[in-house]
């Protein structure tokens, strides 16, 4: 069986979908080269979590998941331009969260969390399931509440919300996975000059939910749309996407 999760459906369905790389990462499984910016952002989540479960703000705990991270494979297999981009934007992070942090404590009070990173699941069909683990579940005033923490470089716009409809889909999987329906939250540090917190609240409109309904319609046509064996050619220069799909991945 297939399996998506709601960030995947998003950017394969979206403006940079690519069949090439959706055959690569989900239908060859080919091993994808590391993306040392989820990791930074998971170091970030890590001290979110921690001001969740005990009300305290440790900017501490980024460091030490920074130095668990570079002891682990991907670090080493990095060529040295992109060790020393990293270890920039570690730095750069670090200088810059400690008053992320205390803004966050600021705007967001401390969240009774119901779950952090539970699987949540959606079977489309009998070929292809949506699984998701969302950042938190916590307790609302009349719902649960599924928050998603991001970290950007700038504000998000109106024109960037639109366009993510992650929330709806982790929604929907409540719905399918709880049994009840859930309000959805970004919170989202920005790393600007004077870092800032975001909390947006995505509305469930009936015209977003169509709109997803089509996306996770086209999810479930998926394995028919791309089950294709791609080019040499297409490897350094993509036939579809013009990019060259051997940054991302290892071919032997």
């Amino acid at each position: 069986m297939l399996t998506l999760s709601p960030s995947q459906i998003t950017s394969l369905f979206g403006q940079w979908a690519c069949p090439a790389s959706y055959y690569w990462s989900y239908i060859n499984k080919q091993r994808r080269k590391p993306n040392h910016n989820f990791d930074i952002g998971k170091a970030v989540e890590n001290c979110i979590t921690c001001y969740h479960e005990t009300g305290e703000i440790k900017p501490e705990i980024y460091m030490r998941t920074i130095e668990d991270l570079k002891k682990a494979n991907f670090f080493n297999e990095l060529p040295n331009e992109e060790k020393d981009k990293y270890n920039e934007e570690i730095e750069d992070m670090r200088n810059k969260l400690e008053t992320l942090l205390f803004e966050y404590k600021k705007q967001v009070p401390k969240l009774e969390i119901i779950s952090s990173q539970q699987k949540l699941e959606m079977k489309l069909n009998d070929d292809v399931s949506i699984i998701g683990y969302p950042d938190y579940i916590a307790k609302g005033e009349k719902k649960p509440k599924i928050i998603d923490v991001k970290t950007a470089g700038r504000s998000w716009s109106e024109a960037d919300i639109d366009k993510k409809i992650q929330g709806e889909i982790y929604v929907m999987m409540a719905e399918d996975s709880l049994g009840e329906l859930a309000d959805f939250e970004y919170h989202v540090l920005v790393k600007t000059k004077t870092p800032k917190i975001q909390i947006i609240h995505i509305e469930i409109t009936q015209e977003r939910l169509d709109q997803l309904l089509n996306l996770i319609e086209q999810a479930g046509k998926a394995k028919e749309k791309f089950d294709f064996i791609p080019s040499e050619m297409d490897k350094k220069h993509c036939s579809v996407c013009g990019k060259d799909h051997s940054l991302d991945f290892y071919f032997d």
